[in-house]
């Protein structure tokens, strides 16, 4: 009997473990000449490769990592190795010019193979999202909005951490990945949205969906095969009357076309001065895949309308759900929208809160297919 119980306790503590929630690693420098810190409280600096502890000691509000001799230095102190771990009972502070940022968890320095500095974060998944969902949409957004945020944003993470392979990484602190403030970002209301639905996440034949989002998909998401050229059941595009008037949902830019010329030139594309830009290929969707451009000597150039957008900037190009009225030596671009499109609409998923819908009808209208769970 004795031996029955025990079996069921250990079985019970290894269902445990696997469901135990993972820490996540965000990228916040790379190739950084030095690293400003401020510790707060005891801290300890721990030798990243063989866990020798280095250095310990209470409160450090100004101090500089660089890299010495090919080695990591504090404040010009060899400390023997090239890669570190920074603990501290009060807080860590990373200074970026004039702003001082908070984190929890640990900060893990190290100098990269171009001999300088990347800094990376580690801490417990959900201490994360409490740092990127203020960041992410407003934190006095309807209840249900935030709710599906802080779902979308868990699933994510997953779906990343799940793809690092060999990377020292999981994400990046900005909009490569999602948005990461630290705990100077954190607000009660997000907290409150995370504990709501914590360790809930969305997942499709087992495994976590790759939950993208973005501001305002301005009437349509988009299948991500038209923007990542990726398949999925769960991101096939929809039509979404819900982000309608709202931030973003219309934008106009205007250029001179000399100006779009030397970007593309500078960007390796031969072209002369552009005497037209026409939409080649849409998506059902209705935004441009694909625009073709003629030039004054009739040579025409042809890419895709995602490439365009980078390259005269994904602020100034809210989206590829455009239309190009050319003026002469001027054009102007009329679009709808803000990002890629694909995935949850933010602005969409608040005008979904404000109508009453739940959290699970915000998200299965986003990612239909797809099942919420409790992974850990």
């Amino acid at each position: 009997m004795r031996r029955f119980i025990l079996l069921v306790f250990l079985i019970a503590c290894a269902a445990a473990c696997a469901r135990q929630q993972p820490s996540i690693r965000v990228s916040l420098q790379s190739a950084a000449a030095s690293v400003r810190l401020n510790l707060q409280g005891t801290y300890k600096i721990t030798d990243l490769t063989t866990g020798k502890k280095l250095l310990k000691g209470s409160t450090r509000p100004a101090t500089t990592l660089s890299v010495c001799a090919q080695q990591l230095c504090l404040d010009t102190r060899p400390l023997g190795t090239n890669a570190i771990r920074i603990q501290a009972s009060k807080g860590l502070g990373v200074q970026a010019g004039s702003l001082l940022t908070w984190y929890r968890g640990n900060l893990e320095i190290r100098i990269d193979k171009t001999g300088q500095l990347s800094t990376i974060n580690r801490l417990e998944l959900e201490e994360y999202l409490r740092g990127v969902l203020p960041r992410e949409v407003p934190a006095n957004w309807p209840i249900n909005a935030l709710q599906a945020q802080a779902v979308a944003s868990r699933t994510y993470a997953l779906y990343k951490i799940a793809q690092a392979g060999e990377r020292d990484y999981d994400v990046y602190a900005d909009v490569s990945s999602q948005v990461y403030g630290g705990r100077s970002a954190e607000h009660p209301r997000t907290d409150t949205a995370l504990k709501q639905t914590r360790a809930k996440a969305l997942v499709y034949k087992k495994k976590p969906v790759p939950a993208f989002f973005h501001a305002n998909c301005g009437g349509h998401t988009e299948n991500v095969i038209f923007v990542w050229n990726e398949k999925s059941d769960v991101l096939q595009g929809t039509a979404c009357p819900y982000c309608l008037n709202r931030p973003g949902y219309a934008w106009a830019r205007n250029f001179h076309s000399s100006t779009v010329q030397a970007l593309l030139n500078s960007s390796g594309y031969i072209l002369g001065p552009i005497d037209s830009i026409e939409v080649a290929q849409r998506s059902p969707s209705g935004r441009a895949v694909e625009l073709r451009m003629h030039d004054s000597d009739n040579a025409t150039l042809t890419m895709p309308a995602t490439e365009f957008r980078m390259l005269l900037g994904p602020d100034v190009v809210r989206s590829t759900y455009f239309d190009v009225v050319m003026r002469g030596y001027y054009f102007d671009l009329i679009g709808r929208g803000w990002g890629h499109g694909v995935g949850m609409c933010q602005q969409g998923a608040f005008g979904m809160a404000a109508a009453k819908k739940t959290m699970p009808e915000i998200l299965n209208f986003y990612y239909p297919g797809a099942t919420l769970k409790k992974m850990y």
